[in-house]
C-alpha cells in the first residue's frame, strides 16, 4: 500500500511531495517536485513520465484541474492510477 502527499507551504510558498509505500523502490517514481512550480505524485502502477508531464503543464500556466481532465482524455490506462497536484499558487487537483 502508499500513501502520498503533495503540499505548499502557505508562509513561505514552498513545495513538497512525501511517499510512504510498502513495494521496494516504488517510491522513487511517484513523487516529483520543481520550485516555484507544483508538486505532483502518480502512483499504484505508477507511470514515470506522467511526473515530469504533469510539471511541463505547470510550467506552462496550465491549472491542476485541467492536467487531470487532459490526462482523462489523453492518457492510457489512467482508471488503473492516481495521481495528484499542486502548484506554486496552491490549487490542487486529484484523480
Amino acid at each position: 500500500m502508499t500513501f502520498s502527499i503533495a503540499g505548499r507551504c502557505a508562509r513561505t510558498g514552498m513545495l513538497g511531495a512525501v511517499v510512504t509505500t510498502s513495494s521496494m523502490a516504488v517510491g522513487g517514481r511517484c513523487a516529483y517536485a520543481e520550485a516555484n512550480v507544483g508538486a505532483v505524485l502518480t502512483q499504484h502502477r505508477t507511470d514515470p513520465r506522467l511526473g515530469p508531464k504533469m510539471l511541463a503543464r505547470l510550467r506552462d500556466g496550465m491549472a491542476p484541474s485541467a492536467i487531470i481532465q487532459d490526462f482523462e482524455k489523453t492518457e492510457p490506462g489512467l482508471g488503473w492510477r492516481q495521481l495528484a497536484i499542486i502548484n506554486a499558487k496552491g490549487e490542487a487537483a486529484f484523480f
